[in-house]
């Protein structure tokens, strides 16, 4: 009698797996990219009224002028705690929310990847606000570390200072996630063959663990030639480029709102923005249309460069956890990511409790 097949893991267990790798990936990526994403935000709060299209698009000088009397290296890395603590809810919340839908509406695609983000830009919102604050501020000049500025926030302006800015975060999620997922959907369709289930995104992953077959069919087999690991990289960095050059304006109103605070932005030139749509009026009335863009360059190099690490990290630990069990591979992932993590959070920890005394004396 021919043997029973071995049972599928349990719906939790696949999550973890999913999280486990997603959390790990993203937030060594991150940190690997954190100067090119503070080059970016250190252009996006430089006000230039009279500044040229490609002056607003990238600019050295900016940079340069924002790193004036700090440390080198502490500069390229600031709010990079603050991103690390993000990364844990944000891809929990995204995969649980994802799983839930998937599990009681069949939809697949870009609207699934849509209401996963949303849900995680909402619930991490305030981490996102804390981490551009601690980015634009001189090196513990107010605030010293990720907690200490929660904390002050919450204090000094209530919730509504940790979630400033809400709004135009969800609507720059909107095109993003969805237009990347379907750009990518695109290209897979004309250049890459169709790949394993552990290589997908989380949305993928879990819908097809709980999408009936008849109405989530697999798709036809695709001829394309074979796509190396790298080409495949690119072109999925370069549908998120393609996506976030649409809603980049979204989010440099979003940034702006989100650090609105007399301790932080006092001695800059642009004014105080009402709400988003004034963000964006004044904007273009004060530094120019293509203001709107500033930073798009750095973005790009960084969104590129995050897409090719974080891939290329999960297809590591692929390759060296194929021949362990579930539980072992689990348990390996969690002390990477520990003894990975944990560095970098108690080095932030450290220098916000030495400028908090600093301050203090």
């Amino acid at each position: 009698m021919a043997g029973r097949a071995p049972s599928p893991p349990p719906r939790w267990n696949s999550l973890l797996d999913i999280i486990l790798d997603q959390v790990y990936c993203s937030a060594v990526a991150r940190t690997i990219t954190s100067p090119l994403d503070v080059a970016k935000i250190s252009q996006q709060f430089t006000y230039s009224p009279n500044g040229t299209v490609w002056s607003n698009l990238l600019s050295f000088r900016d940079v340069h002028q924002a790193m004036q009397g700090e440390n080198p290296l502490l500069f390229f890395f600031k709010g990079n705690g603050a991103a690390i603590w993000r990364v844990f809810p944000y891809v929990v919340v995204k995969a649980l929310v994802t799983d839930f839908v998937a599990r009681r509406v069949y939809i697949d695609g870009p609207m699934l990847a849509v209401l996963g983000t949303t849900a995680a830009v909402l619930v991490t919102h305030p981490l996102d606000t804390v981490k551009n604050r601690l980015t634009i501020q001189s090196w513990n000049s107010y605030y010293h570390g990720t907690w200490h500025a929660l904390w002050t926030i919450y204090k000094e302006e209530g919730a509504g200072g940790l979630w400033a800015g809400w709004f135009p975060a969800v609507l720059a999620a909107l095109p993003f996630e969805g237009l990347a997922v379907y750009i990518r959907h695109m290209i897979h369709r004309i250049f890459i063959q169709p790949r394993p289930v552990q290589n997908a995104g989380i949305q993928q992953q879990i819908v097809q663990q709980h999408v009936p077959e008849e109405l989530n069919p697999p798709e036809e087999p695709v001829v394309a030639r074979p796509v190396s690991f790298l080409l495949d990289t690119i072109l999925w960095g370069i549908s998120s480029c393609i996506a976030q050059s649409i809603s980049i304006p979204i989010d440099l109103v979003k940034k702006r709102l989100q650090v609105q605070s007399p301790k932080v932005t006092q001695g800059w030139l642009w004014p105080a923005y009402e709400g988003m749509l004034d963000g964006f009026n004044e904007i273009i009335k004060q530094e120019g249309y293509s203001a709107l863009f500033k930073g798009v360059v750095y973005n790009h190099v960084k969104t590129l460069f995050f897409s090719f690490f974080q891939r290329a990290i999960l297809k590591v630990l692929e390759e060296k956890t194929q021949d362990m069990t579930p539980q072992q591979r689990r348990r390996h992932l969690t002390w990477i990511y520990i003894c990975s993590v944990t560095p970098l959070l108690g080095l932030e920890l450290y220098l916000g409790l030495s400028g908090s005394s600093t301050a203090a004396a």
